[in-house]
């Protein structure tokens, strides 16, 4: 990659976008637990402390430095995350509705941030893969920049 102002500001807006709802869906998922631990849940409590980890991934795996030192493994690292939030959450649902209460508005409400926020994860990180990778080239950079600018 060359080293240039472009390349090294630029960061794609899917995923800061991904990462600024990931702290929205950390808080949640957080609440989840406590939701999950009040009820004495301990199956939907670990489900949602996997959750809260995945999430807590996403959040803090996009350092700013990412263009100047390429690791492949942050790629593969940020969409396994996304993948397992939008799993976990699945799972979490499935496991709501099996239980004795069955499920309630608390329980999508907890889990559909994460499993939109995981899907957006997955999406957001195919589509960037060759900036994770370093290669983003300076026309991209330039045309991101362009748009977060008129934006």
């Amino acid at each position: 990659m060359k080293d240039n102002l472009a390349v090294r500001w630029w960061t794609p807006v899917s995923l800061r976008a991904v990462v600024s709802f990931g702290w929205i869906s950390l808080m949640i998922a957080l609440f989840m637990c406590a939701v999950s631990w009040m009820r004495g849940d301990d199956s939907g409590l670990t489900t949602a402390f996997m959750v809260v980890i995945a999430n807590s991934v996403i959040v803090f795996i996009l350092p700013e430095d990412v263009p100047a030192r390429p690791v492949p493994e942050k790629f593969a690292l940020f969409l396994v995350s996304g993948v397992s939030m939008t799993v976990l959450s699945l799972s979490y649902i499935l496991h709501r509705a099996d239980s004795s209460v069955g499920l309630t508005l608390v329980d999508y409400w907890t889990a559909a941030p994460s499993m939109l926020v995981g899907a957006a994860a997955v999406i957001a990180a195919s589509r960037s893969s060759r900036w994770f990778m370093g290669k983003a080239s300076t026309e991209e950079a330039l045309n991101g920049l362009a748009r977060s600018r008129r934006h």
